[in-house]
C-alpha cells in the first residue's frame, strides 16, 4: 500500500544543499512549507516561460503576417500595371495627355524645368512655420537643421521648398556611383540607421541622441524611408535636406519601398496627395531611381538594404554594372526564364537586374544555400553564402535592415556565422508591433562596451530605444490582420474546405479545418487554439468546425488589413472606365468571377509569354471588398488609384512593367 509522501522527498539533494546554506539546515518539520515554497517557485518559472514562448510565437506571427502581406501588394501591383498597358481602347488618352509634354532628359520627368520661387525667410522664426519658404541659394547645413527645426515645431515646408529639395538631389543623386564609399578613421564614428518607414519620431531621437552629422558624425540610412508611418515626406525631406547639405557626411541607400509601385500601395503616393500634390509624388519617386544601393565602409562593411544573391559568386564590381534606373520589383516572367533565348547582352542587362531586386528584398535564413523568397522578390540566403561573399570580396560584415526584428538589432545566424551579418531596424512599434527601434554606432578606435567586428580594427555599439508605446497589444494586432487575410483568401478556402467535405455535411475535423487554413493562407500557426479568437464559438461543435459559419462571420464587413491593402491607387476614369467596360461584357455594372477570366484569357491571346496575367482568382478576391464573388465599378476604382511617375507623364500608369 502506497504511503502519503511528508514532502522531503520531493526536494531534490542540490535544493537541499541550497536551503543548507541559507538557512542551516533541512529536516522533516519545515520539508511541507519548503515543498510548497519550491512548487510555488516552479510554478512562477513554467508561467514565465509560457509567457516567453507566447510571446515569441505573437512576434513570429506579427513577422509572418507582414511578409504575406508584401507578397500580396507586389502581385496586385503587376497585374494592374499589365491591364493598364494591354486593355484596348486606353491608349488615346495617353495620347492627349502627351501632347503637351516636352521630352526633358533621359526619363522624361520635368523635374529640373519646375522653377522654384525664391524664399522669403532667412529661418524658421521668421517663417510662416505653416507654409515654410526656403531661403534663396544652396541647402546648407544650417537650413537642413532649420527644416528639423520647423517638423518640431509641427510646421510645414512650402510646395516650392519640397520640390527645391527634389530638384538639388535628382541632379547630384544622377552623378553617384551604385556604391558609396567611405573612409572613417581617427575619432569619427558612424551610424547606420534601419528602416524609419514615416515614424518621425524615430528620426528625430536618433539625431538627437547620436548627434548632428558632420565629419566626425557620418550617417548611413538604409532605405525603407517612408511607407507605413503619417510623416514620410517630412521624414525624407529631413534626409535629402541633410545629404544635399553634407553629400559625404549623410548617406542615403535605397530600399525596396523607396519604388514607385510600393510606394502607391503604402500609402505615400496618398501621402504626397493630401499634403501637396501628384506631380510631387511623381518627384519622388524619380528622385528615389537615382538613390545607391550600396555602401562599403573602410573595405570592411558592406551597408545593404535587403541583402545577398541568387548567384554565390557576386563580385562588387558586378554591382556597379547594375542600371539602377532600370528596375522593376518582379518582372511579369521570373529570372531567369525572362533571360532565355536573348542575346548575351540581354542576358547580362536580366542578370544585373536581378542583383538589384535580390539587394532590396532577400532576407538571411539560418541554413546553408540559396532558396525562394516567400516575399515574391529576392531570395533567402544562408550563412555559407554570407561568408563566401565576404571572402571572395575582402569584406568583414553585412549590415542590412528590410525585417522589423523585435529588439530592433538581431544576428539571424548562429554559433560561429553570428558576427559575420546583423539586421538592424530603427523604426520603434512598427504597424503596432510593439518592437525595440535601434541603429548602431561604428567606430575604428575601441569603445568601452562596445563589440569588435571580427577580424577587423573597428568597433560598435547597438543603441535601442523606443519613441511611443502600442495602441493595442500584440496578440490584437495579429488578430485583426489575421481576419484581414481570411477575408482575402475566403474563396481559395471555401472551395478546398468543401473539397474536403465529401458527406457535404458542412462540417470538417478540427485537424483537417486547420490544415487547409495553414495551407491557403500560408501562415504556420497553432490554428485550433487561434479559431476562439478570431471567430464566434459557436461555429466549434465538438470536435469538428462548420465552415459555413465560420466563413460568414468575415462577410458583415473589411477588416482594417484589407481595407489597407486596396487603398493605394489613383487614375483618370475614363481610362479606368474603358477597362472596366473591357470586363463587364453584359453590362450590368459588376465583373463576374467568370467575366474577369475571360477577360484575362482574351488578353493573354495578345500578349507576349512574359507579360501574360496571371493568379485571376487570386486578384478577383483581393478587390472584391463585399466578398459578393463579383467587382462593382466603385470597388475596380479604389483599387486602380495610381499615378506613373517613372515616366515623369500623369498618365495614371504604373511603370513597373516597361
Amino acid at each position: 500500500m502506497a504511503t502519503k509522501s511528508d514532502g522531503a522527498d520531493d526536494v531534490s539533494d542540490k535544493e537541499k544543499e541550497i536551503l543548507r546554506s541559507i538557512i542551516g539546515g533541512f529536516d522533516d518539520k519545515n520539508a511541507l512549507q519548503i515543498r510548497a515554497a519550491l512548487r510555488i517557485q516552479r510554478q512562477a518559472r513554467r508561467k514565465s516561460a509560457w509567457k516567453v514562448a507566447q510571446s515569441e510565437n505573437q512576434w513570429k506571427l506579427f513577422s509572418d503576417l507582414d511578409t504575406r502581406d508584401e507578397a500580396d501588394m507586389l502581385s496586385l501591383a503587376i497585374f494592374m500595371q499589365t491591364l493598364l498597358d494591354s486593355v484596348p481602347g486606353t491608349s488615346d488618352l495617353n495620347n492627349q495627355l502627351n501632347d503637351d509634354e516636352e521630352e526633358k532628359g533621359d526619363t522624361g520627368i520635368s523635374i529640373e524645368s519646375i522653377r522654384i520661387a525664391p524664399g522669403n525667410s532667412a529661418g524658421v522664426a521668421l517663417g510662416n512655420c505653416q507654409d515654410f519658404d526656403l531661403p534663396k541659394g544652396d541647402i546648407t547645413a544650417s537650413v537642413a537643421m532649420d527644416i528639423v527645426q520647423l517638423y518640431r515645431q509641427n510646421g510645414r515646408l512650402s510646395l516650392k521648398s519640397v520640390q527645391k529639395i527634389l530638384r538639388t538631389n535628382y541632379k547630384s543623386y544622377k552623378l553617384l556611383p551604385n556604391t558609396t564609399r567611405v573612409t572613417l578613421d581617427g575619432r569619427a564614428k558612424l551610424n547606420v540607421i534601419g528602416d524609419i518607414h514615416g515614424q518621425l519620431s524615430d528620426l528625430f531621437h536618433i539625431l538627437d541622441d547620436a548627434g548632428t552629422p558632420g565629419p566626425n558624425n557620418i550617417y548611413v540610412f538604409n532605405g525603407d524611408f517612408v511607407d507605413r508611418g503619417t510623416s514620410g515626406i517630412e521624414v525624407i525631406c529631413v534626409l535629402l535636406a541633410l545629404h544635399a547639405a553634407l553629400p559625404e557626411y549623410v548617406i542615403l541607400n535605397r530600399g525596396n519601398h523607396e519604388d514607385h509601385a510600393i510606394c502607391t500601395v503604402y500609402g505615400f503616393q496618398r501621402e504626397c496627395k493630401e499634403k501637396y500634390d501628384e506631380l510631387t509624388f511623381g518627384m519622388f519617386a524619380e528622385v528615389f531611381r537615382y538613390l545607391p544601393l550600396f555602401t562599403i565602409v573602410n573595405d570592411a562593411l558592406f551597408i545593404i538594404h535587403g541583402g545577398l544573391f541568387h548567384d554565390r559568386n557576386v563580385r562588387l564590381a558586378d554591382l556597379e554594372q547594375i542600371d539602377r534606373t532600370d528596375y522593376l520589383p518582379k518582372p511579369p516572367t521570373p529570372y531567369p526564364q525572362c533571360a532565355a533565348g536573348l542575346d548575351a547582352a540581354g542576358q547580362k542587362s536580366e542578370y544585373l537586374k536581378q542583383l538589384q531586386r535580390d539587394a532590396l528584398w532577400s532576407d538571411p535564413e539560418d541554413r546553408n544555400g540559396v532558396g525562394r523568397s516567400v516575399r515574391g522578390a529576392g531570395v533567402h540566403f544562408g550563412p555559407d553564402v554570407t561568408k563566401e561573399f565576404l571572402d571572395n570580396n575582402g569584406l568583414k560584415m553585412i549590415i542590412r535592415s528590410h525585417e522589423c526584428v523585435r529588439r530592433g538589432f538581431e544576428q539571424p545566424f548562429s554559433g560561429a556565422s553570428a558576427p559575420y551579418l546583423c539586421t538592424i531596424f530603427s523604426a520603434s512599434n512598427y504597424s503596432g508591433g510593439d518592437n525595440d527601434g535601434a541603429y548602431l554606432m561604428f567606430s575604428t578606435h575601441q569603445m568601452t562596451g562596445a563589440t569588435q567586428v571580427k577580424n577587423c580594427q573597428m568597433w560598435y555599439y547597438v543603441r535601442q530605444f523606443k519613441t511611443s508605446e502600442a495602441q493595442e497589444t500584440l496578440l490584437n494586432t495579429n488578430m485583426t490582420s489575421l481576419q484581414g487575410l481570411i477575408l482575402k483568401k475566403k474563396n481559395a478556402l471555401t472551395v478546398d474546405f468543401q473539397a474536403a467535405d465529401t458527406e457535404n455535411s458542412g462540417l470538417l475535423t478540427k485537424s483537417i479545418w486547420a490544415e487547409i487554413m495553414s495551407n491557403v493562407t500560408g501562415i504556420k500557426i497553432r490554428w485550433l487554439t487561434t479559431i476562439n479568437l478570431i471567430a464566434p464559438p459557436e461555429c466549434i461543435k465538438e470536435n469538428h468546425i462548420d465552415y459555413n459559419m465560420f466563413l460568414e462571420s468575415f462577410s458583415t464587413k473589411v477588416g482594417d488589413g484589407a481595407g489597407n491593402l486596396m487603398d493605394c491607387m489613383y487614375a483618370q476614369r475614363s481610362k479606368l472606365e474603358a477597362i472596366f467596360y473591357y470586363f463587364d461584357k453584359d453590362g450590368n455594372g459588376t465583373i463576374s468571377r467568370a467575366e474577369f477570366a475571360q477577360g484575362c484569357d482574351m488578353l493573354n491571346t495578345t500578349l507576349p509569354q512574359d507579360q501574360q496575367l496571371k493568379d485571376y482568382d487570386h486578384i478577383l478576391d483581393m478587390m472584391d471588398f463585399d466578398q459578393s464573388d463579383s467587382i462593382d465599378i466603385n470597388e475596380f476604382f479604389e483599387v486602380f488609384r495610381i499615378l506613373d511617375a517613372k515616366d515623369g507623364q500623369l498618365d495614371g500608369i504604373i511603370s513597373i512593367a516597361k
